[in-house]
């Protein structure tokens, strides 16, 4: 079924977001948060995260948004950048290739947890987000001919992103 949301129509957004968690999103054991879950979380997990994170904060739904930073907290790497793939019990596989950052996500996460700060005033949300965007401008942008580039993923943790600083 083809979902049609209008801003006028709260009914139809709380079943939307209702479906979206029961279709979409997985608790984890042991308090380790939610990650996305199905068919859909081999292609782009760390994205559906995101997303997921912004519909939680948009409903105020502050209870999932919070067991969805948790999961995220499984995606996180020594650069303090995310993983975009994890596996669906919240681990890792230890040889992935593809185990660097997708911007996008970064940058879907911090927008979240800037609306999340913005609706409730906790500064744990802003806190996490200036941390994420600090890992993302410090491991993602490189000067290139006198201008700072945003990369689409780590430029310091991808052997297949050889770009370095070009002055």
């Amino acid at each position: 079924a083809l979902y049609c949301i209008n801003s006028a129509e709260p009914f139809a957004q709380n079943n939307f977001w209702d479906m979206y968690k029961r279709n979409f999103l997985q608790i984890l054991p042991n308090g380790r948060g939610t990650i996305l879950t199905g068919a859909y979380a081999a292609f782009a997990p760390s994205e559906g995260l995101g997303h997921a994170m912004f519909f939680a904060a948009e409903r105020k739904d502050w209870t999932t948004f919070d067991s969805l930073v948790q999961g995220l907290s499984n995606f996180r790497k020594a650069n303090g950048l995310l993983r975009w793939k994890i596996n669906t019990d919240g681990s890792y596989p230890a040889e992935d290739e593809n185990l660097f950052c997708a911007t996008e996500t970064e940058q879907n996460v911090i927008n979240a947890l800037l609306l999340a700060y913005e609706r409730t005033g906790t500064t744990r949300y802003l806190k996490t987000g200036q941390a994420l965007l600090n890992a993302l401008w410090e491991n993602t942008t490189i000067l290139f001919q006198g201008r700072r580039v945003l990369l689409p993923t780590d430029a310091t943790d991808n052997k297949y992103w050889p770009i370095q600083n070009i002055d």
